[in-house]
């Protein structure tokens, strides 16, 4: 393990010469690297995970799923297009938008495909995420702890579950 001083690159760091081997960042010395059993679990990619189910053990929720995450970069990248493609048809000064994404005939065949692309994923994520949505006890107790959470004091706040 280096000292303070090698670590920081101090001068006087245990005689070693700083241009034949220089000491190591000081944001993380060797041996402060998190053990495996450290390390977070990995996110179920099966099913989506209930609010009530989503603290796991140390601490950490799990937020997303692998098919939710996929989802969210799908309707990403559809609405992306859509948007690019429905500006270059609203206005002839945005017609140059076209050409990122293959030209007016090409963007005109793909515009409507990525919009029923797009409306699939958004139906997908509302069906996923409706039974999570319904405001529950565990919220309104969040509502009113709500200047606990802005002055920063967790201890005084409610259990957190996977959406608040």
């Amino acid at each position: 393990m280096e000292r303070t001083r090698e670590v920081a690159g101090e001068p006087g760091d245990a005689g070693r010469n700083s241009r034949c081997h220089p000491a190591l960042p000081s944001l993380r010395p060797q041996g402060s690297r998190p053990r495996e059993t450290q390390r977070r679990t990995a996110v179920s990619v099966s099913q989506t995970i209930p609010s009530d189910q989503a603290a796991v053990p140390r601490g950490n929720i799990v937020r997303y799923t692998f098919i939710e995450r996929v989802n969210h970069w799908i309707s990403a990248v559809t609405y992306t297009y859509c948007l690019i493609t429905g500006l270059a048809f609203w206005s002839p000064y945005l017609f140059w938008m076209a050409t990122i994404v293959g030209g007016g005939p090409t963007a005109r065949f793909w515009h409507p495909w990525f919009g029923l692309m797009f409306m699939v994923s958004v139906w997908f994520l509302y069906q996923t995420w409706q039974a999570d949505m319904r405001i529950t006890d565990a919220d309104l107790a969040w509502k009113q702890s709500i200047d606990h959470y802005i002055r920063n004091e967790d201890e005084m706040l409610p259990p957190i579950g996977r959406f608040n």
